[in-house]
Formats: C-alpha cells, sequence, structure tokens
C-alpha cells in the first residue's frame, strides 16, 4: 500500500509540469544559430501549434526559416541568427515573438523582435524600445 500511495503522489505531483503547454523555446541550446544549421522547435501557443523550422526538408538550411501555425499557414522569415521563441499577447491578441539577433553574437546590431498574429498570420518588426513597451519584454 505505502508503494502504490507514493507512485500515486508522484504522478500527481509531475503529471502536471508534464501537461502544461510549452510557451518559451529556445531557437539555439544556449548559442546562436547560423543559417546552416538545424533547428526545429515546437510552441503551444493559447492551443495553436506554432513551429520554427530550418535545415529540414521543408525548410532547407541554404533558405529562410519557416514558422508554422497549425501545421498549414506558414510565414517566411529572413535569414538570420535566432535566439528564442515566445508566446505572448500584443495589442490584445495572441502572438509568437521570435528574437532576431542579426549580429549573431556580436553586439553591432541591436535585437530585432518578430511579432506574428496567430490569427492574420501577419508579421511585425519590433525595435527593443518598441518591444519594451508593448510589454512584450522586460
Amino acid at each position: 500500500m505505502t508503494k502504490s500511495f507514493f507512485l500515486s503522489c508522484m504522478m500527481a505531483v509531475l503529471m502536471p509540469s508534464f501537461a502544461a503547454a510549452q510557451t518559451h523555446a529556445r531557437l539555439n541550446g544556449g548559442k546562436f544559430v547560423s543559417n546552416e544549421e538545424i533547428t526545429v522547435e515546437r510552441l503551444n501557443c493559447n492551443g495553436t501549434a506554432v513551429q520554427f523550422a530550418r535545415g529540414v526538408r521543408w525548410a532547407p538550411a541554404n533558405y529562410s526559416p519557416i514558422v508554422s501555425i497549425n501545421d498549414s499557414a506558414t510565414v517566411q522569415l529572413h535569414p538570420s541568427c535566432y535566439t528564442d521563441m515566445v508566446c505572448g499577447q500584443f495589442r490584445g491578441k495572441p502572438v509568437v515573438v521570435i528574437i532576431d539577433a542579426p549580429a549573431c553574437g556580436g553586439n553591432a546590431v541591436g535585437e530585432e523582435y518578430i511579432v506574428i498574429d496567430l490569427a492574420s498570420r501577419r508579421k511585425q518588426v519590433l525595435n527593443e524600445a518598441q518591444a519594451r513597451q508593448a510589454r512584450l519584454i522586460r
């Protein structure tokens, strides 16, 4: 009885953490991703499946990365170094924000924040000040 009770308690503690949707993904595993590296990351933003892909059959490395929304609609990004993908809200609508670091680890060029509206699939590029003002970053 103690063993099954212990297992039940462990499952009750661990299951919510596994069931929670991931709302942030590192696109680089801790380093800046060049345009040639294989990267596939998925998020669930308010029930919408979002995938960033580069270097795979449907988004070859020598082409721009692709963001797929619900495995159908795609948004093309320009070749660059990307660091993170985060779910958020922008002007009251669910969005995914992809952080573009054009300097690829250097500090000569500031980061840009690519905001993709999950309903309309429209993208908008914000600088750091605009992203802070919109409360997309701290």
